[in-house]
């Protein structure tokens, strides 16, 4: 074990204890990179919401009734949640592969520091081109049923690790990951839903308690305000939950 993480199969508890590790040693830049894309997401889904009229009816959250009955969400939720997953779903990628930059220095007892500089130098551009890829066919699968979306994202988990690790362009990282989680992706599944529950569980607790501050103010501004804090909270989950697939890709 030369670094912070042992160079053999990890436990579940030592998968997630070493993706806090590689967190908090490269909290401003990962951090900072999963709360812009989180950001994003959320700017998107706002922004919908307000220029088509739905955004009170959103924070009203009625419509949710509607839906459980059996019908339809109004249009300008539809493509407002849409748009934030999309966005969301090609953001993903971006900070599995910036994670991975920081996870193998970690794992060669390197502090990480240039790291990302060194493996993406000239080669953002296929990093986000694979990430772009990856997410929608991931968010055109998850609207088509949910299954075919969860089969897109687990046979190319690890497309944006082996842009960064291996230097592949787009098509070979694709085929890479396809050989990567053969035999492996039940466990890859059960790995990274865990971590996503545990995120969503702590960010859905944290905006929860600024909600409940917030007390009588109007929904909007409940709506608002917990939605901006969910920016922090999701890019500390969603940087841990890359780091996670970091490590399962190492």
């Amino acid at each position: 074990q030369p670094g912070l993480i042992p160079l053999r199969p990890l436990a579940l508890g030592e998968i997630f204890g070493s993706a806090v590790v590689v967190v908090r040693r490269n909290l401003l830049p990962l951090g900072g990179a999963a709360a812009l894309v989180a950001g994003l997401s959320t700017l998107v889904t706002l922004g919908v919401l307000i220029g088509s009229g739905s955004l009170q009816t959103y924070a009203d959250a009625k419509w949710v009734e509607d839906v459980l009955k059996g019908g339809m969400p109004p249009g300008g939720i539809l493509l407002a949640a849409i748009l934030g997953l999309l966005v969301s779903t090609i953001g993903g990628p971006v900070i599995a592969g910036i994670a991975t930059a920081y996870s193998g220095a970690g794992a060669l007892g390197r502090d990480g520091k240039g790291a990302v500089a060194e493996r993406l130098n000239g080669r953002w551009p296929q990093l986000l081109g694979v990430a772009a890829i990856v997410g929608v066919a991931v968010c055109a699968g998850l609207m088509l049923l949910v299954v075919p979306g969860v089969i897109a994202y687990l046979i190319w988990v690890f497309a944006a690790p082996a842009v960064v690790m291996e230097r592949a362009s787009a098509s070979p990282a694709l085929r890479r990951s396809v050989v990567l989680t053969r035999g492996h992706r039940g466990r890859i599944l059960g790995t990274v839903v865990l971590s996503m529950i545990i995120g969503a569980v702590a960010s859905a607790v944290v905006s929860s308690l600024f909600g409940a501050i917030l007390g009588a103010t109007s929904t909007v501004t409940v709506l608002v305000v917990t939605q901006l804090v969910a920016v922090f909270v999701g890019g500390l989950t969603s940087a841990w939950t890359g780091a996670v697939i970091a490590l399962l890709y190492i």
